[in-house]
């Protein structure tokens, strides 16, 4: 299994298409990247496998539906005690998002029932250790998931530095690979030419 430094600018380059879009199928996305719908599959694959891309999800506009509270709600608690009252929120049904702060501070973003949102918390949760509840209903709200440029950079396949915009790609074997100067393309061709050949 490649490890993350392997990863080429294709798979750079379905990771932003699916960020933008995660509903694009494969067909669509092998025409962009040049290669076949099985290959495109068989990347998605492995960053699923790598942890690179942990989930396809659905956002929803939790303000339109019926009989549910968006509401933020801030912990504090000690820091000792943080982790265990960070899980148990983290999978309470309603909680969409949670953050645990080095302090042991914890926020959560979640859909309360509207009837009574500070009860469904307490009926859910052990709040003995909780030192301070801050509760804020949600007006308007907006989860974007952004992935600069800086984010796919990717180091030279030979020496580790990074590919700035000067950089070479290559297709070599059947991989596109990143290099930062001509001569790291020289030595990787070099030793893969060598390779192929005392494989034979």
């Amino acid at each position: 299994m490649r490890d993350k430094r392997d990863l080429d600018q294709t798979d750079l380059e379905l990771i932003r298409l699916l960020a933008e879009d995660a509903r694009r199928p494969y067909s669509e996305l092998a025409e962009v990247v040049n290669l076949s719908p099985p290959a495109v599959s068989d990347r998605i694959d492995r960053l699923q496998e790598q942890g690179v891309i942990r989930k396809f999800t659905i956002d929803i506009d939790r303000l339109k539906l019926q009989q549910r509270t968006p509401i933020m709600i801030t912990f504090e608690v000690h820091p000792n005690e943080s982790e265990d009252l960070y899980q148990r929120l983290s999978s309470l049904a309603g909680v969409e998002h949670a953050f645990k702060q080095y302090d042991g501070t914890i926020v959560v973003y979640g859909n309360a029932p509207e009837s009574n949102p500070i009860e469904w918390l307490r009926e859910e949760v052990d709040l003995e250790h909780v030192e301070n509840i801050d509760f804020e209903m949600v007006e308007k709200y907006e989860w974007t998931q952004h992935l600069d440029k800086a984010e796919f950079s990717l180091p030279c396949q030979v020496c580790d530095n990074t590919v700035k915009s000067d950089g070479i790609t290559a297709t070599i074997g059947e991989r596109t690979l990143a290099f930062c100067c001509p001569s790291c393309k020289r030595i990787y061709e070099q030793e893969f030419e060598e390779f192929q050949s005392n494989s034979d």
